[in-house]
């Protein structure tokens, strides 16, 4: 959970192998890895074949799907990030519970792994369905996907 580890996990990371401070001078930032895509997205993507393509070809399109998800967020504000109801979120944990439990007491010396209190249960869960009509999911997804893939391709046209 972030609130543990303030500083990051590189920093959390770097204590707990002994690595001081003035030992760190010059790190770099860690590089964000995940660019965090909304639902939407997320379920946008889920439903192309990237894992057919080549791996320099799906990273061209990630990098156009996470541009137009930018660009969408940026019109519609923050996105809901909770996908799991109450009852599927509880029995999750339930069946984890004791290795959780297990892993908290034997590297934190404590009896709950988490500390965060799990989600309200009538908290809103986020929109993962597409558009219904082809024509919104044409205009909100395809269509910036598709701009932002030709954006990076050079012009071939010769006149």
């Amino acid at each position: 959970e972030a609130g543990q580890m303030p500083q990051g996990p590189v920093a959390d990371f770097c204590d707990a192998i002994g690595l001081q401070d003035q030992d760190r001078e010059g790190f770099a930032p860690a590089p964000h890895a995940n660019p965090g895509f909304s639902p939407l997205m997320c379920e946008f993507m889920r439903n192309l074949p990237l894992d057919r393509l080549p791996v320099p070809q799906r990273r061209r399109v990630e990098a156009a799907c996470e541009q137009a998800d930018a660009a969408l967020r940026a019109s519609r504000g923050p996105q809901i990030a909770l996908y799991m109801p109450a009852a599927e979120r509880a029995a999750v944990m339930a069946e984890y519970a004791p290795g959780n439990a297990a892993l908290a007491q034997r590297h934190f010396g404590r009896e709950s792994l988490f500390t965060a209190p799990l989600p309200a249960s009538d908290a809103p869960l986020a929109q993962q369905d597409l558009p219904a009509s082809s024509a919104q999911t044409l205009t909100l997804l395809v269509g910036p996907v598709l701009q932002a893939l030709l954006a990076e391709m050079p012009d071939q046209h010769q006149a």
